[in-house]
């Protein structure tokens, strides 16, 4: 009898044990459930690895997650080094911000952004992108080219530059003149290339001229430029050409006008009827 009240209290205590170790087992169960969800940040646009130039406007958009704070904040390394630069702090319900890549990125970009709450960051992503190198080339005339008309045709190619002034300028020989400005030419991204401009060599201008095409002047730099050196005759940068039309061949007599017309000077000078009159002339010129 003793033995059957053992057994009894045995596996009423048993049932007991497993009871409260169920009741434990669904209070866990249900601090878990409700426990509050991981936050999150997820970077949507742009992807890892997109392509664009400098001065771009580009879309950067997000999707976040049981976030506390109301802002996300926004910053980018432009591989210059380890120091991140900000670029906005914005609602994070908005979900996008249109940002324009600043020419002063040395390289390729990252751009980072998270959440700021309570002395941590609670959540953030990244994406990389690359930055399209800018580039000018002088397609005309050719390095060490002689030039031996009063115009010379200047033409480059420009690419992965920001809406700006092209400027072509040239070294004059003369070490107190230096460089001297020629001209600006508008660049816009979306404009086919190549260029030409016909310039018309300064007179007296002659010798080893260096010529340089730059574009975007900014923090003591060119983003992008090219020269290359051309060689200008003395003969035909000095020297204006006359070459007489009319009258080709007559006969003439003392104390007669004699009318001449030419083709025109260069350097400036317009095509012009001459007069003159004289006591000792040839009696012809042919």
């Amino acid at each position: 009898m003793n033995r059957i009240i053992q057994a009894s209290v045995g596996v009423v205590g048993g049932i007991i044990f497993l009871s409260l170790g169920l009741m434990f087992l669904v209070a866990h169960m249900s601090g878990i459930a409700k426990a509050a969800p991981e936050p999150d940040i997820e970077i949507d646009q742009p992807l890892n690895g997109a392509s664009f130039a400098y001065s771009d406007k580009i879309r950067i958009v997000w999707l976040t997650e049981n976030l506390p704070g109301q802002n996300v904040s926004i910053y980018y390394n432009d591989g210059a080094g380890d120091k991140w630069k900000k670029i906005i702090t914005v609602p994070k319900k908005n979900g996008k911000y249109d940002w324009t890549i600043p020419t002063t990125i040395s390289g390729d970009a990252t751009i980072w952004m998270g959440q700021y709450y309570n002395g941590e960051w609670l959540a953030y992503d990244s994406a990389s992108i690359m930055i399209k190198t800018p580039d000018i080339t002088i397609l005309g005339p050719a390095a060490g080219a002689s030039i031996t008309s009063s115009k010379m045709t200047l033409s480059w190619s420009a690419v992965n530059l920001p809406n700006t002034t092209l400027r072509f300028y040239y070294k004059d020989p003369n070490p107190a003149m230096g460089w001297q400005r020629v001209i600006g030419v508008p660049y816009y991204p979306a404009q086919a290339t190549p260029y030409h401009y016909e310039w018309t060599i300064p007179s007296g201008l002659n010798g080893d001229v260096e010529i340089f095409v730059g574009g975007y002047y900014s923090n003591g730099k060119w983003l992008a430029s090219d020269k290359r050196m051309v060689n200008i005759s003395k003969e035909a940068a000095s020297l204006p050409e006359l070459k007489i039309t009319a009258p080709l061949r007559v006969a003439l007599r003392c104390g007669l006008v004699l009318r001449l017309r030419s083709n025109g000077l260069r350097h400036g000078f317009r095509a012009r009827t001459f007069r003159f009159t004289t006591n000792i002339i040839p009696r012809q010129i042919g």
